[in-house]
């Protein structure tokens, strides 16, 4: 089964392609499991991109040796800067994007990502692990509206 969330995740996030496949064949089969496991992987790519968005650096290596963790704390300082930015739409909208993803990343880390990860999940049925792979999509999809593994938006917005 070929799957993908769309041309536009498709062209902004091709690291994430192999997982989000891979999560669409696993559901197709049944391996529950194995869907979130992947779908958690794609999540990952978007996180990594959204620290390099915010040029966040980290003193141990690169975005791709880092714990979510640690990836978290320095995106939730980071999107707090926002609220020094200048009144107006951009600093709305970036607030908005940055906060919406953010609790995305939260919510995949603390109810799928870890348990799933460190084999502490319990047996997914195929409701459940579509329903993962499904808010997998939209936030992928977010993303794409705003950044890419190619695309940063400006260190302070100017209009949204």
């Amino acid at each position: 089964m070929e799957a993908s969330f769309g041309g536009e995740v498709d062209e902004a996030f091709p690291s994430a392609a192999f997982d989000i496949k891979e999560a669409g064949n696993c559901l197709a089969v049944e391996c529950n499991v194995a869907a979130v496991y992947h779908a958690m992987r794609a999540v990952e790519f978007g996180l990594r991109v959204i620290a390099r968005d915010r040029r966040i650096t980290f003193p141990k290596g690169p975005v791709e040796v880092q714990q979510w963790g640690e990836i978290l704390r320095e995106l939730e300082k980071s999107v707090a800067t926002i609220q020094q930015w200048p009144k107006g739409t951009a600093k709305e909208a970036a607030h908005e994007f940055y906060n919406k993803a953010l609790l995305e990343i939260r919510s995949f880390n603390d109810a799928y990502r870890r348990h799933v990860m460190h084999s502490r999940a319990k047996q997914y049925d195929r409701y459940e692990a579509l329903s993962v792979v499904e808010k997998v999509e939209r936030f992928m999809k977010l993303l794409a509206t705003k950044i890419s593994e190619r695309k940063r938006t400006p260190l302070i917005w100017k209009r949204p």
